[in-house]
């Protein structure tokens, strides 16, 4: 994306999270990812995502299962190798707000 380019979640998203390392995340999953990344325990993420606490240990599974790891925090381990922490809380937080179209300088 270059200076003062228009910038949707979407975009955000489709370019540089959907796959991380050749594994495919979904919205929803890299969500959950940024809150575990800010340190949030499964009440928090759910009542910040407004999903039930059941759905986030659901979501947290999966990415357990993609990751081939068995720890949240295997989770913020690879995440945080692949340089990527920075852009998944930018999306997270960006998809939470409105509007959902932003310029980046």
């Amino acid at each position: 994306m270059q200076k003062n380019e228009v910038c949707f979640t979407q975009d955000i998203y489709s370019e540089h999270l959907a796959t991380i390392n050749g594994i495919t995340f979904t919205p929803r999953e890299i969500d959950v990812i940024a809150c575990l990344l800010s340190a949030r325990g499964t009440s928090k993420i759910a009542s910040f995502l407004s999903i039930a606490p059941r759905t986030i240990a659901t979501h947290i599974r999966n990415i357990m299962l993609k990751l081939e790891r068995n720890s949240r925090e295997n989770i913020l381990d690879f995440i945080e190798k692949t340089s990527k922490d920075l852009c998944i809380r930018c999306f997270c937080y960006k998809n939470r707000m409105e509007p959902k179209a932003y310029v980046l300088k």
